[in-house]
């Protein structure tokens, strides 16, 4: 099976049906809240499911008097936590979890930024199954600049590849790769790629293909603005191919996600402007590269919309199709799912579908996933009448993109639900992870469904409800953002970025109505932590952003 799909095969139990093959909808059979050690704001990242069914969250977490920490949490099968692990760095020092993966016996890899901002280092950590530190390495570039990770994959020995990039004193940014051995950490291979332009060069995604040959992408500012950019190594860390994709308007080609078949060949999706800012309109761009042809551009294929942004956000990969999904929306209207399927040998669009949530609202996805039998489903985050995010799942059918049901999921108190990442465990029950707010901060928030609908569990509620006053939606982001506030009568209002230092980076003037979405402009921004503050009239609203690379 290639290692780069989402696709988890599931149990066939004697006597049963494979999960989810009719249109039973999924009920929740767990809910479970993790509360960092310092008791303040703690984001999911992903989540992992290993052989033996047992959860595994990773997130960042405030930690108790030693800044933002790693939070690793693991459930057995049935919610029972069983431990839970902080990795902070030294001192004050600031960790962000990046990254996680699975490898033999169940030992967890882990890559995360650490140190203070603007020198951040490269530190990647191994995990026995039990929670028990193996061992820790950081890796930082020559002059004290931001290094930070993009993702980590685990091979079949346990040695880990990571990928993520490094800033010069010049302000030049080349993309940094490097495999570690599975016993002690120690480096085997690192390999700094140079930006093809002298300029900003940043990867987002890494697989392993055939042979346990890594694969990553990104994007690379090659003459004027970027382009996306894919590389392959073997497993000794030389360059077997690179390829890029310009599109005609010149804008900047930004890929997010890269998926890799059982032959080698590339499949990557991103967002791809018809032209530079301010007057390009965003795409989805997908691409396939054959690996046979030393990564030769074999098709492209575009979704233009209804004529409004595009916002390209995961990729699966199924047994005849690739699958994309992202936000889009209609000039001026809020964001929809929008989720597409495409022959994986000619390009030719085989289905689109759209999901639209309550009227008015934005509808954000994060994680895009293919079930044995060639269902797709897609999660993320669903805006309610309330103006809170819903955790929310769609699946849709592998034939023709047929809409068969949607999981909403409103926490306690109708409070703010931010997607993550999604996944299954052995029997096909998914697996959502996020950001849920409560007792006014932020928690890990993981889910579990019952694939055979058999009834769910309600969430224990704290004593104490209480509402944030703003929504940043996607958080974390990239080059944009949505603002919602429910500071009634609050307009007009002003809106500052500032950075963890308190300085305020760019402000912007928001003259819409209490609930209405303002798009915040993001390019341009280094990757890190930064702070939303909404002000009008006297009163205001604080929100943590995390902008990704």
């Amino acid at each position: 099976m290639p290692r780069a799909v989402l696709t988890i095969a599931c149990l066939l139990l004697l006597g049963t049906s494979m999960a989810f093959a009719d249109d039973s909808i999924p009920d929740t059979l767990w809910t479970r809240r993790y509360d960092g050690q310092g008791r303040r704001d703690d984001y999911a990242k992903t989540v992992l499911v290993d052989k033996d069914d047992n959860i595994i969250v990773v997130g960042t977490c405030l930690g108790a008097g030693s800044g933002n920490d790693v939070g690793v949490v693991k459930y057995d099968s049935a919610g029972t936590e069983l431990w839970f692990a902080t990795i902070a760095g030294p001192g004050g020092y600031n960790e962000e979890a990046k990254g996680a993966a699975l490898g033999p016996n169940g030992a967890i890899y882990i890559c995360a930024s650490s140190g203070l901002y603007p020198d951040l280092d490269i530190m990647v950590v191994k995990l026995t199954a039990g929670g028990t530190e193996t061992w820790r390495r950081t890796w930082g570039g020559p002059d004290a600049k931001q290094d930070v990770p993009a993702g980590i994959v685990v091979d079949t020995a346990g040695n880990s590849y990571v990928t993520g990039y490094t800033f010069y004193a010049n302000g030049q940014c080349d993309w940094v790769t490097m495999k570690l051995m599975n016993g002690n950490g120690l480096w085997m291979w690192v390999v700094v790629r140079p930006s093809e332009g002298g300029g900003v060069n940043y990867p987002t995604g890494i697989v392993l293909g055939p042979g346990d040959a890594p694969y990553i992408t990104g994007y690379n500012q090659r003459v004027n603005l970027e382009d996306y950019a894919t590389v392959k190594y073997n497993t000794a860390g030389v360059e077997q191919w690179a390829n890029f994709y310009n599109y005609s308007g010149n804008g900047p080609d930004m890929a997010v996600g890269i998926v890799v078949d059982d032959v080698g060949d590339a499949y990557v999706t991103g967002t791809s402007p018809t032209a530079p800012p301010p007057s390009g309109v965003n795409q989805f761009a997908t691409v396939k590269y054959d690996d046979s042809d030393s990564g030769a551009q074999v098709w492209v294929a575009r979704y233009t919309g209804s004529g409004g942004p595009n916002q390209a956000a995961a990729i699966a990969l199924g047994a005849s199709n690739v699958y994309v999904t992202g936000a889009t929306a209609a000039p001026g209207a809020p964001d929809d799912y929008a989720t597409l399927a495409y022959d994986k040998t000619s390009g030719s669009k085989v289905w689109e579908t759209k999901f639209v949530g309550p009227p008015g609202k934005a509808d954000d996805p994060v994680a895009v996933a293919v079930l044995p039998y060639g269902d797709v489903l897609v999660f993320g985050t669903s805006v309610d009448f309330n103006d809170k995010g819903d955790y929310t799942i769609v699946r849709y059918g592998a034939a023709t993109g047929s809409q068969d049901w949607v999981i909403r999921y409103n926490s306690i108190y109708d409070n703010d639900d931010q997607a993550a990442a999604l996944t299954f465990d052995s029997h096909c029950n998914p697996v959502v992870t996020g950001s849920s707010f409560a007792m006014g901060y932020y928690d890990f928030l993981t889910i579990k469904y019952d694939s055979a609908a058999s009834g769910g569990v309600t969430e224990f509620k704290p004593a104490v409800p209480v509402r944030p006053g703003m929504r940043l939606a996607p958080n974390p982001a990239r080059n944009w953002t949505n603002l919602q506030h429910s500071l009634s009568g609050a307009v007009p209002a002003t809106i500052s970025l500032l950075g963890v230092d308190g300085r305020v980076i760019r402000t912007q003037q928001f003259a819409g109505q209490t609930g209405a979405p303002a798009r915040l402009d993001l390019t341009g921004l280094a990757p890190g932590i930064y702070v939303v503050r909404l002000a009008s009239g006297g009163r205001s609203a604080t929100q943590k952003l995390v902008i990704e690379q």
